[in-house]
């Protein structure tokens, strides 16, 4: 292998790296606005602000944490279904989620 595609190698490593970071920064700043169910059945928008990947480690948990310091949140919760929680009209999504 010559000096020069080994130059080419290195080259195209390092802007793969750039262009996957750069893709995953992309993403978190799409997700800005997030609709949230209030209780009497109207949407509620709330503005993440500009976010960056180091804000948190998901998504999800950066929309927990925000939601807490917003005080609608209290405490630790889990993103679980329970199968028994259910209603009737999802028995076809059941084996899916208790799975």
């Amino acid at each position: 292998m010559t000096v020069w595609m080994t130059k080419q190698r290195r080259e195209l490593a390092e802007n793969l790296k750039k262009a996957q970071r750069d893709l995953k920064e992309s993403i978190w700043r799409t997700y800005r606005h997030v609709a949230l169910l209030n209780k009497d059945n109207t949407l509620r928008i709330m503005d993440l602000g500009l976010i960056h990947s180091s804000a948190a480690n998901s998504m999800p948990e950066l929309i927990l944490m925000r939601l807490r310091q917003g005080g609608d949140v209290e405490g630790k919760h889990q993103c679980e279904l329970s199968c028994t929680e259910l209603a009737p009209a999802f028995k076809e999504w059941e084996h899916q989620v208790c799975s």
